[in-house]
């Protein structure tokens, strides 16, 4: 079995292959531990969560993986638009999307979309997949007013809401920082729990 961690590759596959963490986790890693632990593993008691970069992963696998998971919630999702990605500082663009797409690593403006960068993104996953699937994921996220992952997360309500797609979403006040995640868990281990207890 490949290892857990998924940070170092934004929580999906290397687009040369090097570093399949997607396919680990769910070919791999899920079955695994349904395997060894005595826990249901239909789609409505399956949920996935996570901060920051771990926000963007649990979401943009949630929603890919429709038939797996019944729940999400990502706390500060690393989600930014294209007219972010496009006007990023080079080091910082390079330092992040290139864990991911080495070939976009210096490039500029639209040259850095490749096909990991949007394999990656969040909006276009709600964007273009049949809404009504995206539907049947329950799905929570908050972000902190003085995030700077601010407009990439108020982009998602936007376009979900405009979509129909029902979810929760939190604009608290606070950073990027621990103290506000400390404030996110208990809300988005309570929405899960809600969801799961719901559907019964």
């Amino acid at each position: 079995m490949g290892r857990p961690e998924g940070d170092e590759r934004l929580y999906m596959n290397k687009e040369d292959g090097t570093y399949p963490y997607e396919d680990m986790f769910i070919t791999e890693f899920m079955p695994y531990v349904e395997q060894k632990y005595r826990i249901k593993s239909e789609k409505t008691f399956r949920a996935i969560s996570g901060l920051s970069m771990g926000g963007s992963g649990s979401l943009r696998l949630a929603f890919k993986y429709h038939t797996l998971f019944g729940a999400c919630a990502g706390f500060s999702p690393g989600i930014s638009t294209d007219e972010e990605i496009l006007t990023e500082d080079q080091e910082s663009f390079d330092s992040y999307f290139g864990r991911i797409s080495p070939s976009a690593i210096g490039k500029k403006g639209k040259d850095r979309l490749t096909a990991a960068v949007k394999d990656y993104d969040v909006l276009r996953l709600v964007n273009s997949k049949d809404p009504e699937i995206l539907k049947t994921v329950h799905v929570y996220f908050d972000c902190g007013d003085d995030d700077f992952l601010t407009i990439g997360n108020s982009q998602l309500h936007i376009d979900m809401t405009k979509r129909g797609i029902p979810h929760e979403f939190r604009m608290r006040n606070g950073g990027h920082t621990w103290e506000f995640w400390k404030e996110s868990l208990p809300y988005g281990l309570m929405f899960i729990s809600n969801t799961m207890q719901n559907q019964q």
